[in-house]
């Protein structure tokens, strides 16, 4: 019964398979050359953005908690207003906190993108030229491996898993605890690793009378684990009450346009053409068996972008998702015979426009980023060092009449970037000039406007602050041509339109208005 059951899904009696060929050491080690040629190209292409790419507020917020927040202050109170799980800022804790310069979050996460590629070039099943280009697609090559953030942690975790999965049952405990690496990732990953552990689960039980007893109780065992993490989670990153960028689901019928944008930005950037590809792809996983394991977390991630919280980068965890569900069912040789060659063709077709057109963003936002500032807080900083010294600095922005002078005024937070560069708490006006240095968003977190009269500004300071930075200034994005202006503005100069500027008693020195400061700094 076992030799017609193996019969019959793979094709060849085993008698009959012709034996492996054994390859020798000189040609295997030829045949493999190619593969790190291309690790070789991408490390030096993501190394020499080291020294160019400016981090911007989010990649700062980062270091800024895990250098200035206590351990149990950042996991048990600080993560509850950043919504996201503390993998990434545990990452980060024992660099920050003991001094090591500001370019190691850069170097963590172009070590993250490395080994993510390492692990695409010798270990996936995709055809040559896929596996040559893909690394330089635009979230493995620039927006989650350059810009420094708790995204650079999916590729290599999901690689890991597609790694595992053929064996997964077999080596449950490594399986498991992957699946809990990528939910401290972010929510995206909270959301793929529970639906991947339900799909596991479901199947484990459809099946429970061929796979025993004891692979049933296994199963039951990881899920269980994997649901206190996940309680666990919830309770850490439950939103405290003072909260001040709560954000309300989108249950409009915009949500269906959202939907589009996300789909389209994921693959190719022009509309119909996004859709025209999908065709193969979703074939290729209905012929091959494998349309559940890519739809479900697909799904329940765009409708999570769609109705709770969507910004561009959020993309690439789809597509890095769909490199994994592509990679799990290539590698399954039954899975390849059961779609045929003519279904398999047309799906690499279409991974393969997908992948030309990343590539294209891809390079054009690293052109962007090598000749123009992909955050101007550098810029301030040197500034800062140069003309502060004895000076007190405040951080401000364009308030409205009404705004009282106690207020957590979302307009100043990106000037925030510039506080890694700096052992201190630079601003005068936030927490009194001391430590934290990190953004709290919470109402209020610490940042004190000028005093006013009666709580109100008055008309000289109202018409002063419109002549610092007028409302249209607020988000000056200059983004490159081509579809990266979908994917990712790039400011030049501060971020946000937040300002700041240098108390010398009566007169006071601007250091933020766009014309003077990058004058002055050399960028502009």
């Amino acid at each position: 019964m076992a030799t017609t059951k193996q019969q019959s899904s793979l094709g060849i009696p085993p008698r009959q398979r012709a034996p492996v060929p054994r390859v020798p050491a000189a040609r295997r080690l030829l045949q493999g050359s190619w593969t790190y040629a291309v690790l070789a190209l991408y490390v030096a292409l993501v190394g020499a953005m080291l020294g160019w790419h400016e981090p911007w507020f989010d990649e700062a917020h980062a270091w800024l908690l895990a250098r200035d927040a206590g351990i149990w202050q950042l996991f048990a109170h600080e993560l509850r207003y950043e919504g996201a799980p503390g993998l990434w800022h545990a990452i980060l804790l024992i660099p920050a906190k003991t001094g090591l310069p500001y370019l190691t979050l850069n170097v963590i996460s172009a070590l993250l993108g490395a080994v993510a590629t390492y692990l695409l070039l010798r270990h996936s099943p995709f055809p040559p030229l896929l596996k040559a280009l893909l690394p330089f697609t635009y979230f493995l090559l620039y927006q989650y491996a350059v810009v420094s953030r708790s995204y650079a942690l999916l590729a290599p975790i999901l690689f890991l898993l597609a790694i595992v999965w053929p064996r997964r049952r077999e080596k449950l405990l490594a399986y498991t605890l992957l699946l809990v690496l990528l939910a401290n990732v972010s929510a995206h990953g909270i959301l793929i690793a529970g639906s991947l552990m339900g799909i596991e689960l479901v199947d484990v039980l459809r099946h429970r009378r061929e796979l025993g007893r004891r692979a049933v109780k296994r199963q039951l065992a990881a899920a269980g684990v994997f649901a206190v993490v996940s309680a666990l989670l919830v309770v850490q990153l439950r939103p405290p009450s003072d909260l001040s960028n709560d954000i309300a689901p989108d249950l409009s019928a915009g949500v269906i346009a959202t939907i589009g944008r996300i789909i389209n930005q994921s693959t190719t950037g022009v509309e119909p053409l996004s859709l025209l590809v999908l065709g193969p792809i979703v074939l290729w996983f209905w012929r091959v068996r494998y349309l559940t394991l890519f739809l479900v977390p697909t799904a329940i991630v765009v409708v999570f972008l769609a109705v709770v919280y969507h910004l561009p980068w959020h993309d690439g965890v789809l597509f890095i998702f769909f490199l994994f569900a592509l990679w799990v069912s290539l590698a399954d040789p039954v899975a390849r015979a059961r779609a045929g060659w003519g279904v398999r063709k047309a799906m690499l077709a279409a991974v393969l426009i997908v992948t030309g057109f990343q590539v294209v963003w891809s390079f054009e936002s690293y052109r962007y980023d090598l000749m123009e500032a992909y955050s101007g807080t550098e810029a301030l900083a040197a500034h800062i060092q140069e003309h502060g010294d004895g000076k007190t600095i405040f951080t401000t922005s364009y308030v409205p009449d009404y705004i009282t002078d106690v207020a957590p005024n979302w307009g100043a937070f990106p000037s925030f970037a510039v506080q890694p560069y700096f052992d201190r708490n630079v601003f005068a006006n936030y927490h009194e000039g001391r430590k934290p240095s990190f953004w709290r968003w919470s109402s209020p977190n610490g940042l004190v406007f000028e005093p006013r009269p009666g709580g109100h500004a008055g008309r000289e300071e109202q018409r002063w602050r419109r002549n610092l930075l007028a409302p249209g200034e607020q988000k000056d994005f200059l983004p490159p041509r081509g579809p990266q202006r979908q994917l990712e503005p790039v400011t030049k100069g501060v971020p946000g339109g937040a300002s700041c500027w240098l108390d010398e008693g009566r007169h006071r020195q601007d250091l933020c208005r766009r014309r003077s400061v990058f004058r002055s700094c050399g960028v502009a």
